[in-house]
């Protein structure tokens, strides 16, 4: 099986590398996370978020709004530029949307982020579990469960809220190769991934509408921010 970007899990479907099957817990995964004959299915992902060092960031923002205000100077990052990843590039479609923009017009989030950096508060710099903890980025725009697994878990003062003006999720994409050796195996697998009492790690919010008070439980258990809570 595969776990991809679910770009490339549509461009699968139309070149036929894919084995359709649906698990037993298919009717419980939304329609627009799967295709109709089974061909892939979303699986885990999360929210951009805007992260914080409360030790440090003492009136923490909850937009990128807030992220405008003085007090914020030199203290804002992103972890590397928009052209080179992923989680950059999804920064700028969250503030996109954030500030009037959509996935098909990403100006206003462009034009975002060179405000940040005409007022002083974006740091030109790759943000991660380093800077944080060095105190260049006390805030940092990522994804939640990569800031949760990688950044909280070394700093308990860490913190991550979802703009109250941008929400934007992604989640990876799963699909059994046609050409797989052992596709029984694969199946079970994503029998075993998409089980009602499976939870992914890290804290990624699971595509899948879970309803089962195991997740909701474990999550608990492992710290996961209430927002990201079913």
């Amino acid at each position: 099986m595969v776990d991809v970007a679910n770009s490339f899990a549509v461009t699968g479907v139309k070149t036929h590398l894919w084995a359709p099957y649906k698990v037993a817990t298919w009717k419980t995964i939304p329609a627009a996370a799967k295709t109709p004959k089974g061909n892939w299915y979303d699986d885990y992902g999360g929210y951009v978020a805007i992260g914080y060092t409360a030790a440090k960031v003492k009136n923490p923002p909850k937009s990128f709004a807030d992220l405008l205000r003085p007090e914020y100077k030199n203290e804002v990052g992103i972890n590397t530029t928009p052209t080179e990843a992923g989680a950059a590039f999804a920064a700028v479609l969250a503030a996109s949307i954030a500030n009037g923009g959509s996935l098909g017009n990403i100006n206003p989030g462009v034009n975002y982020f060179k405000k940040l950096a005409a007022v002083g508060n974006f740091v030109p710099t790759k943000a991660d579990p380093a800077t944080v903890e060095n105190g260049t980025t006390p805030i940092v725009i990522w994804w939640d469960y990569l800031m949760e697994s990688e950044i909280a878990a070394k700093l308990p003062h860490w913190k991550t809220v979802i703009p109250s003006d941008g929400s934007y999720a992604a989640f990876y994409t799963q699909a059994i190769n046609r050409t797989a050796p052992h596709p029984a195996a694969a199946r079970l697998w994503e029998e075993f991934l998409q089980g009602r009492r499976q939870c992914p790690a890290a804290c990624a919010v699971p595509r899948r509408r879970r309803t089962s008070s195991g997740c909701h439980d474990r999550w608990e258990v492992g710290g996961c921010p209430a927002s990201r809570r079913w």
